[in-house]
């Protein structure tokens, strides 16, 4: 069940909004590192030689060790925007940086030695979000606001939300989910400093308590 009370409502509302703008944020670094590999394909290979420039005019720059081994990759694309990336010694992509073509979004993906993305922090539009998976890349955590509100959302191994805390408007809240992502118990502060909570008693039904 959903809560009924106007305040849990709004806190819903900014939990799922702060979802969108992770998704955005993960579709957009998707994108990018696509982007990257397909000018690393498409860039012309040239030989080593030792060299100073004072300008260097490239679609992609990649950065290899004295094995060959790349270690970092500097590209852009008109319709994907404009990135970097940077390997570790197995080939495994553990940092990137990126602005969208649009330039509507920007961001930065921290991944653990596997490769695996963990770490995410994105402006969307001009509202910043943060976002952490655990080992599946499965999202855990999601962090989020504007000037309508902030709002941290906790989310389990099937990235079904299970808590969450907001504040707008001078109103605060905590909010708790089942493993249904159904509500459960919250508890909201008002901005005139009056307070209550409420409780789903398992008939669908919402119990009001202060």
């Amino acid at each position: 069940m959903k809560s009924t009370h106007p305040e849990f409502t709004q806190l819903r509302e900014r939990m799922e909004k702060i979802e969108l703008q992770n998704k955005r944020l993960k579709r957009a670094m998707f994108l990018l590192a696509g982007s990257l590999v397909l000018l690393m394909v498409m860039g012309a290979k040239v030989g080593m030689k030792d060299g100073h420039f004072r300008n260097i005019t490239a679609g992609t720059i990649t950065i290899i060790d004295t094995s060959g081994k790349e270690l970092m990759t500097i590209g852009s694309h008109k319709d994907m925007g404009t990135g970097i990336r940077i390997y570790n010694k197995e080939g495994k992509r553990i940092l990137g940086l990126g602005l969208t073509a649009d330039e509507k979004g920007s961001g930065m993906l921290v991944a653990d030695n596997d490769g695996t993305p963990r770490l995410g922090f994105g402006m969307d539009q001009g509202i910043p979000s943060i976002a952490m998976t655990n080992e599946e890349n499965k999202k855990v955590l999601a962090f989020g606001g504007g000037k309508d509100g902030y709002g941290l959302v906790v989310m389990d191994g099937n990235e079904v939300e299970r808590a969450g805390i907001g504040f707008k408007n001078g109103n605060s809240g905590i909010v708790l989910f089942n493993a249904e992502g159904e509500y459960v118990r919250g508890m909201v502060q008002r901005a005139d400093g009056s307070h209550f909570s409420s409780y789903a008693d398992g008939k669908g039904n919402e119990v009001f308590t202060k």
